[in-house]
């Protein structure tokens, strides 16, 4: 049986502190040489690019590309602001630039594309739990599957309010009430299951996501669609209507790179 093919896709917006963590994550992916590569650089920082390119030579993939993403650079609000000293979170408008991912994975020969955040850190078996999800006995045809993300970030670093602690992952319901003329999409914040590893989701980050190719070929990343804003649930809910499901795997944990340098459990 052939191995599948797999294109990784990684948006970056300049974020230097996190290329130390995220291709320490990359490096620990097995048989790299079967893989090709796509960067999506917002950054207009030509030192940037060189290192960002060496760092991506480094890892061996068998092939790799670094495109422009035509997407500026913006930042986060004040409370990103790391003690008055002007470090703060650099972002992209996430829909557009991870719109461009789809397509330049489009245009190579895979089966899979891994989309992974360039602020998370993989582990080494991520590559081989994502496959295996598509095996999965599920309700609908496994059109996508993603790592369990949870982010703690420190109580100091938001004005002594308690510790975050979320995973992103959305159930879809519909209100009673409808106004509008179409059903509210209201997304439901999940916890995980005790007694449950790989588990159906309504829809979940994109810190580290394998998609079938069929699936990027007939749905598109936008950020607003049926009363919806956030590009990931966005594209979990026409998942959904597609036909599709999208498989969680409770066991497979993805760090998160704080914009202070601190990889975050």
């Amino acid at each position: 049986m052939d191995k599948p093919k797999l294109t990784i896709a990684t948006m970056f917006a300049e974020r230097w502190y996190c290329l130390d963590a995220y291709f320490g994550g990359l490096m620990g992916i097995r048989d790299r040489q079967d893989i090709d590569y796509i960067a999506i650089n917002s950054s207009t920082n030509e030192l940037f690019h060189s290192v960002l390119e060496d760092r991506i030579k480094s890892c061996g993939f068998r092939s790799y590309k670094i495109v422009p993403s035509g997407v500026p650079i913006v930042f986060q609000n004040e409370h990103d602001v790391v003690n008055n000293t002007g470090v703060v979170a650099r972002m992209t408008n996430v829909a557009l630039t991870t719109n461009k991912a789809r397509e330049e994975i489009l245009k190579t020969d895979c089966d899979y594309g891994w989309i992974i955040e360039d602020d998370n850190v993989i582990p080494p078996d991520a590559k081989e739990k994502h496959l295996a999800m598509f095996d999965h006995k599920a309700s609908k045809p496994v059109g996508a599957s993603v790592c369990y993300a949870i982010q703690r970030y420190k109580a100091e670093m938001y004005g002594g309010r308690s510790p975050l602690a979320w995973d992103f992952i959305i159930k879809y319901t519909f209100g009673e009430q409808d106004t509008s003329g179409e059903k509210q999409v209201v997304p439901i914040v999940a916890q995980p299951p005790a007694d449950v590893w790989v588990e159906e989701m309504g829809s979940a980050t994109f810190g580290s996501i394998l998609i079938k190719r069929e699936v990027l070929e007939k749905i598109k990343f936008t950020r607003e669609y049926k009363t919806l804003t956030n590009h990931d649930i966005v594209f979990g809910l026409q998942l959904l209507e597609a036909g599709y499901c999208l498989l969680i795997d409770w066991n497979l944990h993805v760090k998160h790179i704080h914009y202070t340098g601190e990889v975050l459990l």
